[in-house]
């Protein structure tokens, strides 16, 4: 799971500045899981959910989940070291798990489910890094305009939890579908709005 090792190294480089003592020795650890994450990365930008055999899919929510932190970190150490990798990745992740209108697949095989988590972490990933697409905030834009007329639920005022082919689950679950999809407007509208 190379995102948790993700989420480990931006704990340490966040919290790196709080601890001048173990600064240097928590950036360094950071920087060599993102190092170890970024060798990872296939030669055209994608990475598999993990090392481990039963982990060899590639999916939507990690791959942008990846990116955003990976480039969380970069800023955080100040360096541009994973630029070009950033780059490829940002491109694989456009052109392989979304289409045009911004619909995002779930895996790279199949667009189903159509899931909040997805739409709002695509969001919140163009938004973040708008410096490698300069329509990033554009695309964010149609991404949550598409979640909201596939997901939302009138009569329940939330988002169902998922939408398959011929069926949706429509369940209104706070943590995965809610707090994402909200995190990933008001994150827009931010940036809409000149405020970010």
């Amino acid at each position: 799971m190379y995102n948790a090792s993700l989420f480990g190294a931006r704990i340490l480089a966040q919290t790196a500045n709080h601890v001048p003592d173990m600064a240097p020795q928590w950036r360094t650890l950071a920087r060599s899981a993102v190092d170890w994450v970024m060798a990872k990365q296939a030669t055209d930008g994608s990475w598999v959910y993990g090392d481990a055999d039963h982990w060899r899919w590639i999916d939507n929510l990690h791959t942008g989940f990846n990116l955003e932190t990976i480039n969380r970190v970069a800023g955080l150490l100040e360096t541009d070291a994973w630029d070009e990798g950033i780059a490829r990745g940002l491109d694989f992740y456009r052109k392989a798990l979304f289409a045009s209108g911004g619909t995002p697949s779930y895996y790279t095989t199949s667009a189903y489910p159509l899931d909040p988590h997805s739409y709002a972490q695509g969001a919140l990933t163009f938004l973040r890094l708008k410096h490698f697409q300069p329509d990033g905030v554009e695309f964010a834009g149609r991404i949550l305009t598409h979640g909201v007329h596939e997901l939302w639920d009138e009569k329940k005022g939330g988002f169902r939890f998922q939408k398959h082919r011929w069926y949706a689950q429509k369940s209104i679950h706070m943590r995965w579908s809610q707090a994402w999809m909200f995190r990933a407007i008001c994150a827009w509208l931010s940036y809409r709005d000149g405020k970010s």
